[in-house]
Parts: structure tokens; C-alpha cells; sequence
């Protein structure tokens, strides 16, 4: 997917960037980098790959408990 320079001045134009000083030209190669890892990302086959989040549990959080240390509490 290539990305327009129209896009890429647009884009620059919602962040506020500063147009001058070739920044388009850096934008469109960072950009495209970027959009290359997603598409070479999108090809992975992850059919068999099961969520890793646990619904399992309830509550992982607990009371606090004060713990008094005689060195420190004097």
C-alpha cells in the first residue's frame, strides 16, 4: 500500500508539523516502512494460536496490610 503525498501532508497538517525542510520526504519513507511491517505482519498465520489472557481470574489485587517494623516505627 503506498501512501500519496497528499496523505502524508495531511497527516503532517493534523500533528502541526513544520513543512519546511523536506520533512514530507522523510515522512513517506518513514511511513512506508511502517506500512510494510503491518502488511508483512498481516500474512502471519495465527489460526492456531490461542489468547493468552487469562479469564480466569477474579480479583488480582488485596488488601493492604501494614507491617509494622520495630526499626522503623520509632
Amino acid at each position: 500500500m503506498a501512501i500519496s503525498r497528499k496523505e502524508i501532508e495531511h497527516i503532517a497538517s493534523l500533528a502541526r508539523l513544520d513543512s519546511t525542510g523536506g520533512i514530507f520526504d522523510r515522512l513517506a519513507d518513514d511511513m512506508q516502512g511502517i506500512v510494510a511491517m503491518v502488511d508483512k505482519l498481516a500474512e502471519l498465520d495465527l489460526g492456531d494460536i490461542t489468547d493468552v489472557i487469562n479469564t480466569e481470574r477474579k480479583n488480582a489485587f488485596h488488601e493492604d496490610e501494614v507491617i509494622r517494623n520495630s526499626r522503623r516505627m520509632s
